[in-house]
């Protein structure tokens, strides 16, 4: 904590540093034969003042009086008392929010300390809310003592609890409110502010945020399901191998999606089946399952590790940046081919046996087949991979595994960091 006497030289800096800024906008002003709002606002004082305004008025009426200014309030009174006319000023000190532009708010709460003939009327109905969220919201803001006390009544009633949901980060807590609404309302979300830049820096130029509800037609299937996290946003689950992630023609309700589909309506929640990371049918390992659209949108960037076991003795760490292109008269096995499409794998030796080497890949793309052609461009095919010339004397699958995930959550903005251990099956070959 600071100490009063370092306070004290802290104020006097930031006063020396605004009277300085304010002696240069004067003379600017006086050198540019200028004036700005505030001093047209005094010049019109002065004139009331010296008697040499004549318009009269009988009544004058302000809204909005709890922002108002020392500097407004003077040409108030000044008209008020020129005029001998009746004044009335509306405004909610609930609604105060412009001290930062020179309102002071001590000009409405102590009202009658200015007007000493004045009275205090105060509106109590509400006809836009109900009664049980004007209680809430009445009770949070008596808790400024400053407040002019009030209670508040409305004729309208809702019957169901309102349950009040607590953030930290603004931004990033706008997002995570529209997604609790909508996944648990249903409903379409309007996004109100006092002015567009109140909304932009939420939603960019968008003012209406629609979350559409989600078409689900795939056929919920019981089965065991390895959930590795999963929050109101996110599912990760480890897949066995031999289980395709998306139902084709052959699989139509033994995918994962389906497991995961049986899964979420278990939970009373139904959404439609988004991996933002796709492994073959025979690759085990982590998949990470976006819960809607938005936030399969904002997972940018997935971090992945693959865990493979290749044929054969690979003697050091390396990169394959070898084009991968589909292999003329096949639908399904990739090649090295120049005029294929960009593919790097970085490899690093971690064990090996007799027989096998256990290496870890990092992908710097995407590509169908990509670890699986690459290693087998090298010589040194997966075990088990018999489709790019694999061994399938100790697996009967491509010995690949998703060993490690890592992103941004796109909600919180928390690191998350996920590991799979290897498969048994996996495990095994380092026996040979």
């Amino acid at each position: 904590k600071l100490n009063k006497k370092l306070l004290k030289r802290i104020d006097c800096y930031y006063i020396l540093i605004i009277f300085n800024i304010y002696v240069k906008y004067s003379k600017y002003l006086i050198d540019n034969n200028e004036l700005d709002f505030d001093d047209l606002i005094l010049e019109a004082t002065k004139v009331v003042n010296k008697s040499k305004y004549i318009k009269k008025f009988k009544y004058i009426i302000i809204d909005e009086y709890q922002d108002s200014s020392y500097i407004r309030f003077n040409l108030i009174k000044e008209i008020v008392n020129c005029n001998g006319s009746y004044f009335m000023a509306v405004g909610d000190d609930f609604q105060s929010i412009y001290k930062f532009s020179g309102s002071d708010i001590g000009l409405f709460i102590n009202f009658q300390d200015y007007f000493k003939k004045g009275k205090i009327l105060k509106i109590q109905t509400t006809y836009r809310n109900s009664q049980e969220l004007v209680n809430i919201a009445g009770d949070f803001i008596m808790q400024n003592k400053k407040q002019i006390k009030k209670e508040m009544k409305s004729n309208s009633h809702i019957e169901k609890p309102i349950k009040i949901v607590y953030f930290d980060k603004e931004k990033d807590d706008f997002y995570r409110l529209c997604l609790y609404l909508e996944r648990n309302n249903k409903c379409n979300i309007l996004v109100l502010g006092r002015n567009n830049n109140d909304i932009k820096k939420y939603v960019g130029d968008k003012v209406v945020i629609n979350l559409p509800n989600d078409s689900n037609e795939i056929t919920p299937t019981k089965g065991e399901l390895n959930v590795i996290y999963e929050d109101d946003y996110i599912l990760i689950v480890d897949k066995p191998p031999l289980m395709p992630v998306h139902p084709t023609k052959n699989h139509q309700t033994d995918t994962l999606a389906n497991i995961v589909r049986y899964y979420s309506l278990n939970k009373n929640e139904d959404y439609t089946f988004r991996a933002i990371n796709r492994i073959d049918r025979d690759t085990s390992g982590l998949v990470v399952i976006a819960k809607n659209r938005f936030v399969a949108n904002k997972i940018k960037s997935l971090y992945k590790e693959y865990t493979a076991v290749c044929c054969g003795n690979i003697v050091e760490d390396g990169t394959v940046n070898k084009n991968i292109k589909l292999k003329e008269n096949s639908k399904m096995v990739r090649e090295v081919a120049e005029d294929g499409a960009k593919a790097v794998t970085h490899y690093k030796v971690i064990n090996r046996s007799p027989s096998y080497t256990e290496i870890l890949c990092t992908l710097e793309t995407g590509r169908t087949h990509q670890i699986r052609c690459h290693m087998s461009y090298l010589g040194f095919p997966l075990a088990g991979d018999d489709l790019y010339g694999g061994s399938l004397e100790h697996i009967s699958r491509q010995a690949l595994h998703c060993s490690k995930v890592i992103f941004t959550h796109p909600i919180s903005n928390e690191k998350i960091v996920l590991e799979s251990s290897l498969p048994l099956d996996i495990k095994y070959l380092l026996k040979y």
